[in-house]
């Protein structure tokens, strides 16, 4: 019995292992990386890089404190899909509509939120101050 669940336990994973894998390929053609840049990973990705040569080049960043960096990932985030978007209605006969930006400016949150509860989450927690009596 525990050996039919390990296995199958080990199928499903596998399973979604593939899904995954072949969710994530890399793009192969113009259109299809700005339609990646629409999506949470390829926003990550994007905002990463750009991110990391902004630490890269300029020094004043490390002098910012978390509530300033905070608006500026988030504004990156907001960049990246509707610019992808802009872009992909000229370049591949992509409809603007308000659905679609809608859509671009819900995963910048999306994509934004789950980068931000990753990074709180990796915090050390706060010490409790006892109120003294």
């Amino acid at each position: 019995m525990f050996t039919r669940l390990v296995l199958l336990t080990l199928l499903v994973i596998a399973a979604f292992a593939i899904t995954a894998f072949r969710a994530i390929s890399p793009p192969e053609t113009l259109c299809g990386a700005l339609a990646m840049g629409g999506t949470v990973a390829g926003i990550q990705a994007v905002v990463g890089a750009l991110i990391s040569l902004l630490i890269e080049y300029w020094s004043g960043w490390k002098e910012l404190p978390p509530k300033s960096k905070r608006p500026i990932i988030f504004g990156l985030c907001l960049v990246v899909p509707i610019l992808s978007l802009v872009v992909s209605v000229y370049v591949c006969d992509v409809e603007l509509t308000k659905d679609a930006i809608y859509l671009a400016a819900l995963t910048a949150c999306i994509a934004f939120t789950t980068a931000d509860f990753t990074h709180i989450r990796k915090l050390p927690p706060k010490k409790r101050v006892e109120p003294s009596e």
